[in-house]
């Protein structure tokens, strides 16, 4: 018989996805893409509840964004080549992913 027990502290995959709405992920979007020099990882892309590597650095938010989308407060955000994933610092756990799409030559 087995029993089923909780933990104090959890695992990393304990993270809730943060609730975003379509114009919260826009403007999310809008925000990251503005910045020119924001390096794009050069990793497999993660998904949400992954802990990222510590060698991939993550960046800051652009400024006023957690004003727009008061969920990101505190949070650092990774570009890749097809997403722009939203990261909780403490734990490098992916909370959100807004997919990211490139025009074709």
């Amino acid at each position: 018989m087995e029993e089923t027990t909780g933990s104090i502290g959890g695992s990393q995959r304990a993270t809730a996805e943060l609730a975003l709405s379509d114009e919260e992920r826009g403007r999310l979007y809008e925000g990251v893409m503005r910045i020119a020099d924001a390096s794009v990882a050069n990793v497999p892309a993660p998904a949400v509840a992954d802990a990222l590597p510590s060698e991939v650095p993550l960046q800051d938010l652009p400024a006023g964004m957690a004003q727009e989308v008061p969920q990101v407060r505190g949070h650092k955000f990774v570009k890749f080549d097809d997403r722009i994933v939203v990261v909780d610092p403490k734990s490098r756990v992916v909370v959100a992913m807004i997919p990211r799409y490139k025009l074709l030559p």
